[in-house]
């Protein structure tokens, strides 16, 4: 039968198909390579092993009618595979026309693989510095993107301060619409509360506040315009890249593997570089029962508290330098080279100490302290600088071998510390970020609490694009101003004895209260009623009580009234609106 393909091609795919598949044993040599080991059906070409492997390829790979692809053979033990029309199953990627045309023998095809992937090489060095140069404008964007961050906490506290001054002005319209209430003007607490936040709502329109805001806008919206050039940038060579990565595409065979090997080690060192600090501390047994752990974190950021994880003793230099270089950051602080760490030294490094305290019955509290608050008045305080030979795994931070972290913390050495007379056993830990959230307590989410809600607010999700709404950033912005002065108008309220529901403050309706003179001594309430005035306090004749007036009230009355004095203010509320209908009355 005449063959109206190369043979010598398709035993050069066969070799390399088979010899993926499996060792050199059980493969078919090209001495027997002839009809009687493939059969033709159609456009396949199917071979068969002695072993029952198969292998099929198709007659337009073998003609050269569509671009040869080895890894288009059919799997062992009869799975089907693609044509050369259809691609490839499994492994992906094709070889190049050129590179395959002149095959005729295993030997060839190795030299034209190897061209190929000289071309496949060339490709890639051009991705990279594409990579790199995305790499580097992503920096530059990234470094757009933190100081928006930061210009929106700075404006928060310039907030703050334009708050403090305009709170004046919020006390007289809280006070002037109470006075309002209480005259019967306001019908329910409801209006009452919609009218203080009509009178905020006209401060945030003051000079001072607009000012704040578009100047702030101004800012985000040159920044904006920064980062889209940047954007811009980065497009184009991700755009290019596609097209790089596309011509590989048209060129890889076996590369794919390649490709596919190096994605799961960059997995696995990806999941190797889980974020881990380097605590370094000691734990003392109290008499009763209570735990004492005292571990060292540098205040880099002078605020007195442990911000973030990054601020451990050791942490900064344990990525890369390891144990040694973590423990080093110890050493460093014995400035005399006496071989001892003392609570001066400490301090002089503005290394601080966060006390962990675990009572008999569990009960946890954590504080931030000065070695010298922590450590008091021992001068035999002493960290020795020289790590212990063998490593103890009975000295280590509390909780740090239970189950749920087996596997996720490693003791990496010991140190002796002399306090209180006694010889205590330090640890030097790399721990993982899940023990450290769990058992510490950093002030990072409390630091800017506000400026967070503010930039979560104008964040997005829009892949290439500026990540930030800056409309959603103003509107997250004027909102804070406004709950701010709302919350200290709320409390002047509180001071005058009206108290709003969360529905009142949600601006919810509730159910008209009737303003007319109560039937009888018992009908009004405190939280109805108020306070009286100091005009009605100097109206109304002696009483059981004489009310305070003026500032003095506003000062000693309770946020909340106990309940003789809720019966009080009633039995006064009453007297004083029944003395005025008689005056109107004559």
């Amino acid at each position: 039968m005449a063959l109206n393909f190369n043979i010598e091609l398709l035993y050069a795919l066969y070799q390399q198909d088979a010899r993926k598949s499996k060792n050199s044993g059980g493969l078919i040599d090209k001495d027997s390579f002839d009809e009687s080991v493939f059969t033709v059906s159609g456009d396949k070409v199917t071979i068969t092993e002695a072993d029952g492997d198969v292998f099929t390829y198709s007659l337009s790979e073998l003609t050269g009618k569509n671009t040869p692809n080895p890894l288009g053979a059919q799997s062992p033990l009869g799975a089907e595979g693609t044509d050369g029309t259809e691609g490839t199953q499994g492994t992906e990627g094709t070889q190049g026309t050129d590179g395959t045309k002149s095959l005729r023998s295993r030997e060839e095809v190795e030299a034209d693989l190897e061209e190929v992937r000289l071309k496949i090489d060339d490709l890639k060095k051009k991705i990279k510095e594409n990579k790199d140069k995305i790499a580097g404008l992503e920096a530059d964007l990234d470094a757009i993107y933190d100081s928006i961050e930061k210009s929106i906490k700075e404006y928060v506290e310039k907030a703050e301060d334009i708050e403090e001054e305009l709170k004046e002005e919020v006390k007289k319209i809280t006070l002037a619409e109470i006075e309002k209430y209480k005259r019967g003007e306001y019908k329910t607490k409801q209006e009452l509360h919609d009218a203080i936040e009509a009178g905020v709502e006209n401060l945030l329109s003051s000079e001072a506040i607009s000012a704040l805001m578009a100047e702030l806008e101004g800012l985000l919206n040159e920044k904006k315009t920064e980062a889209d050039g940047l954007l811009s940038q980065i497009n184009e060579l991700t755009n290019e890249n596609t097209r790089l990565e596309g011509e590989v595409d048209t060129l890889q065979k076996r590369e794919n593997e390649l490709v596919k090997e190096l994605a799961t080690v960059a997995a696995r060192e990806e999941e190797e570089k889980q974020q881990k600090c380097e605590p370094q501390g000691f734990t003392v047994q109290g008499e009763d029962g209570t735990t004492y752990q005292y571990d060292f974190f540098v205040d880099r950021d002078n605020n007195g508290k442990l911000t973030d994880t990054s601020e451990f003793l050791g942490a900064s230099s344990y990525e890369s330098g390891g144990q040694e270089g973590a423990w080093n950051e110890m050493v460093a602080l014995d400035t005399n080279g006496d071989g001892f760490v003392t609570t001066d030294e400490l301090e002089a490094g503005n290394v601080k100490v966060m006390v962990t305290t675990v009572d008999k019955d569990g009960n946890k509290t954590q504080k931030e302290m000065f070695a010298s608050e922590a450590f008091g008045s021992d001068e035999g305080f002493k960290i020795n600088t020289k790590q212990n030979a063998e490593k103890s795994d009975n000295n280590t931070p509390i909780g740090f071998n239970d189950d749920k972290y087996k596997g996720q913390n490693e003791l990496l050495g010991n140190f002796n510390v002399t306090f209180n007379g006694k010889e205590h056993v330090g640890y030097q830990t790399a721990d993982s970020v899940e023990y450290l959230q769990e058992n510490y307590t950093f002030s990072t989410e409390q630091k800017f609490g506000r400026a967070q809600e503010i930039i979560d607010a104008g964040k997005l999700n829009a892949e290439g694009e500026f990540k930030y709404s800056i409309e959603n950033i103003m509107k997250a912005f004027k909102r804070t101003v406004k709950e701010e002065l709302m919350e200290y108008a709320e409390e002047i309220c509180a001071q005058n004895g009206i108290i709003f529901s969360d529905e009142e403050t949600a601006g919810t309706e509730e159910t008209p209260a009737t303003p007319e003179t109560p039937s009888t001594p018992d009908t009004p309430t405190a939280e109805d009623t108020g306070t009286p005035t100091v005009e009605e306090a100097e109206e109304t004749p002696p009483a059981e009580e004489t009310p305070q007036t003026g500032e003095e009230a506003v000062a000693e009355t309770p946020t909340e009234a106990t309940p003789p004095v809720e019966a009080a203010n009633e039995v006064l509320r009453y007297l004083l609106e029944e003395e005025n209908r008689l005056n109107l009355a004559a």
